[in-house]
């Protein structure tokens, strides 16, 4: 660089310098700041860090034990407390004694220990950090973050407490159902009405009611009888909770349903009955008598003491529904009528199929009784059909005794019918049907209903008439004697169509007011014989008129001891046997058959008997049947002189008619006061004396009717 430019720059700098200083003098010392101006904090102190302690850990637990029956109550607490994963099947032991808890009681207070939610401590209150303005936003971010890690931490706690979820409290109650015991029931009621805490009760109560439902014992029946008849008292809740609204609850409504529900499938008369003397004095509840009166009402034996309540009641059923149950009544009385004469219960196969098809149920195939026979009563076990047993039919129960489970037969809500398939016909629901409908007051409106017409609208189908003939009860007997003198006159054509004509089963004494009427049949030279045009006065139009009513009212007597002789044979088929103890016949029967006849069946019945002991409130009028059917090979027309009536009064009114009777010769006896007759058919092949001193063309029919001499 030139010597010249180097001098220009050293003198350059020379100036700035002195210039930025204002002097190029010695340098001022710096003037000390105002004592206005604030002074410098000092530093804070940090605090010293605390010294860390090892604090020793706590024992380890032993464990629970592995087999489940040696859990004591201390063991449920803990495994409960540490939610542990085998508490569910711990508990399904309970039901079950077990070693160290072997009582139901101890069981169901572990339950309930163990339904109770475990304690919630409350959150701590915790102090939020102080922040101020000069702190560095580091700082404040490590307080907060600092404070928010306690309240999560103290959550955490909150949340690690175990629980029981839905699935393991329906579980228990389950346990509670099977326990039986009155605690296991308390506790479930505790839970329905808040009683009980627990941790989960969605659906809950839905639970509760279908658990104690399907576990009908003594001990809860007034429970499933409160939810029928008051749901909403079974349902109030006796400590209320704040969050109650938003829990879901079951309706009195869907409880009733429920319980209705099962009164119709598993309850036994008793309970029904309890739930119809409700129904009657709670008239204002319609909802409950919309919902039950349609099942108590329905055609099953179970009830017909109910049926019958209701009936008599006013304003409880419409006219359809009244019907309804007045047919059901007439035919359960036919049936039970028929069950207390042994008059049913066939397991042959006769000969009047269709008598068989309408006075049982079971199945015509020459076996034996196909029907299940009743339900033990002192185990509840149900007995197996046997090979034979028809898989259509339908079981036969038998009401047990109180406090055992019941068998019931099927729930059917439709119109009943004619066919006779209710159990009326079987022998251990006799006395329990005519109990009810052979009382007065039922009679009496049944009597009235049918004297307004005075009609036998048809023989085997005529409920009201049929019902009325089948009353072996003092005084109505007479009844048919006063009825039969008022249509003597009209003739039998009037009352073709009577029961006694007809298959169904009818007081056998009937047969013998009915042959109080006057009868006789003209020789047959009388029969062919014209009126002549002179002889034709009124007075003998009536003597003429008078012949033909004896004529016509002595064949319908015949033809009714024809069809009271075929009802005797049906009773008769199941006792046939190839062998019949003649000399036990011959000591029981009031009159005397050939020695050299073979005895085919026999059927014998006495009112009252066993079976009508316990029927309360009636008098039933004493008739004794005996009917026996034999072959014999001796000459037909010497069968009136062979077969004997032992009473010597009868044999003073003998009257031995000789009719057609499809091949078939009647003898008839008649006491002189009508309280006992005898009755013999002789199949043969014709009327001349050659035809006659043939053998029988068939098995000869004897029928003996006793009642009481002041009948």
């Amino acid at each position: 660089m030139k010597p010249a430019i180097k001098i220009l720059l050293v003198l350059l700098l020379a100036f700035g310098v002195c210039f930025g200083g204002l002097s190029c003098g010695p340098k001022e010392k710096p003037k000390p700041k105002s004592s206005t101006k604030k002074k410098d904090k000092p530093k804070k102190k940090e605090p010293p860090k605390p010294v860390k302690v090892e604090v020793p850990a706590a024992p380890a637990k032993p464990p629970l034990p592995q087999d489940l029956t040696q859990w004591g109550s201390k063991d449920f607490f803990r495994a409960r407390e540490e939610g542990n994963d085998r508490l569910d099947e711990a508990c399904a032991l309970l039901g079950a004694p077990f070693e160290n808890e072997p009582s139901a009681a101890s069981a169901v207070e572990i339950l309930r220990n163990i339904l109770t939610p475990l304690p919630i401590p409350d959150m701590p209150n915790i102090p939020k950090p102080v922040i101020t303005e000069d702190m560095e936003p580091r700082e404040v971010n490590r307080l907060e973050r600092e404070y928010k890690a306690k309240i999560k931490a103290e959550e955490d706690k909150i949340k690690s407490i175990p629980t029981l979820n839905a699935r393991t409290i329906a579980a228990i109650i389950e346990i509670l159902g099977q326990n039986g015991d009155d605690s296991a029931w308390k506790l479930m009621v505790d839970i329905v009405q808040r009683r009980q805490a627990i941790d989960d009760d969605a659906d809950i109560e839905k639970n509760v009611v279908q658990t104690i439902l399907t576990h009908p014992r003594s001990n809860n029946l007034d429970l499933i009888f409160q939810m029928i008849t008051q749901p909403s008292v079974f349902l109030k809740p006796v400590i209320p909770l704040n969050e109650e609204k938003t829990r879901r609850r079951l309706t009195p409504t869907q409880v009733r349903t429920m319980a209705v529900d099962w009164m119709k499938k598993n309850s036994d008369p008793e309970f029904r009955g309890r739930v119809t003397e409700y129904i009657l004095a709670h008239p204002e509840d319609v909802e409950l008598r919309t919902l039950a009166t349609p099942f108590l009402i329905s055609p099953l034996v179970g009830n017909i003491e109910c049926m019958y309540k209701i009936y008599m009641a006013p304003n409880l059923l419409n006219p359809n529904d009244r019907e309804k149950v007045e047919r059901y009544f007439l035919n359960c009385s036919t049936g039970a009528y028929a069950s207390i004469t042994n008059q049913v219960a066939m397991s042959g196969k006769p000969t009047q199929i269709d008598v068989i098809n309408a006075l049982s149920t079971r199945p015509l195939n020459g076996t034996a009784s196909a029907v299940p026979s009743p339900a033990a009563e002192s185990n509840g076990e149900e007995e197996t059909p046997s090979e034979d047993a028809n898989p259509d039919q339908e079981a036969v129960q038998k009401p047990q005794k109180k406090g055992t489970s019941w068998r019931i037969e099927p729930y059917v809500d439709t119109q009943i019918n004619d066919s006779f398939k209710m159990m009326a016909f079987q022998p251990e629901y006799a006395t329990l049907i005519l109990n009810v409908v052979w009382q007065n007051d039922f009679i009496t409106r049944q009597k009235q209903a049918w004297e307004k017409t005075m009609e036998f609208k048809s023989r085997d189908q005529d409920a009201t008439s049929r019902f009325l003939m089948a009353l072996p009860l003092v005084g109505y007997r007479q009844y048919w004697d006063e009825f039969f003198t008022t249509a003597y006159q009209d003739g039998p054509l009037k009352i073709d169509k009577m029961p006694l004509m007809g298959y169904m089963p009818t007081d056998f004494g009937i047969l013998l007011e009915l042959k109080k009427v006057k009868r006789n049949v003209l020789p047959p030279a009388q029969q062919k014989k014209p009126i002549s045009s002179k002889t034709n006065t009124n007075a003998y139009r009536v003597k003429q008129r008078q012949i033909e009513l004896q004529s016509s009212w002595m064949e319908f007597v015949r033809l009714a001891v024809k069809m009271q002789m075929e009802r005797c044979n049906i009773a008769a088929a199941v006792q046939k046997t190839l062998e019949v103890d003649v000399e036990k016949l011959k000591a029981r029967t009031p009159f005397i058959i050939p020695e050299d006849a073979h005895v085919l069946c026999e059927y014998h019945m006495v009112l009252p008997n066993e079976r009508t002991k316990d029927i309360q409130g009636i008098q039933i009028d004493p008739v004794e049947i005996h009917y026996v059917q034999f072959q014999w090979d001796g000459p037909a027309g010497m069968a009136y002189s062979k077969i004997k009536y032992k009473d010597a009064t009868a044999k003073q009114r003998f009257n031995a008619p000789r009719s057609s009777d499809m091949g078939s010769l009647w003898f008839e006896y008649t006491s002189p006061d009508c309280t006992e007759s005898f009755d013999i058919r002789v199949p043969v092949a014709g009327q001349s004396k050659e035809e006659l001193k043939e053998p029988p063309k068939g098995p000869i029919q004897v029928m003996s009717i006793r009642v009481r001499s002041n009948n």
